[in-house]
């Protein structure tokens, strides 16, 4: 995670650990709703007790996420415009998590395109955490990156 947001050192706000609740919060975007910060919390209540092999799977997920994500598309990925851009994040990995298995050959090419892609752009900026922008941040990646059309 240090080569994707580019923390050397610990953040006595925790915005890391936010981080990366909200990659395994925004892996099912189907149950999303506003405000962010009240989806997190309830995503995190609802996994209070999970068992060991559950916290294994999560871990893998997440690591095999990391190392793909730096591996095809370069260290600091999500610095979009001046720092580290937590929608641009939370919404490539996770869709890359669930393309560990078919990650096109010039995903690093598809990148570039989705960060000069309007929409997506605009989702980036303006309203991130809004359903509408959220489901079209979402929608964008899946369809440049990965060419899943959903129905």
């Amino acid at each position: 995670m240090e080569k994707i947001i580019d923390r050397k050192r610990r953040d006595p706000q925790r915005r890391d650990i936010e981080l990366i609740v909200r990659f395994f919060a925004m892996r099912d975007i189907s149950n999303y709703e506003k405000p962010m910060k009240n989806y997190l919390s309830k995503y995190m209540c609802n996994r209070r007790n999970i068992t060991k092999k559950d916290l294994d799977d999560y871990r893998k997920v997440f690591y095999q996420t990391c190392d793909n994500v730096v591996n095809h598309l370069g260290e600091k990925p999500f610095h979009l415009r001046s720092g580290l851009n937590p929608p641009a994040l939370d919404s490539v990995m996770a869709i890359f998590s669930h393309h560990l298995d078919n990650i096109p050959d010039d995903i690093h090419k598809r990148y570039e395109i989705l960060k000069k892609d309007e929409e997506f752009d605009e989702t980036t900026r303006r309203g991130t955490t809004d359903k509408k922008a959220v489901n079209r941040r979402f929608q964008r990646v899946r369809v440049i990156l990965f060419d899943e059309v959903s129905s």
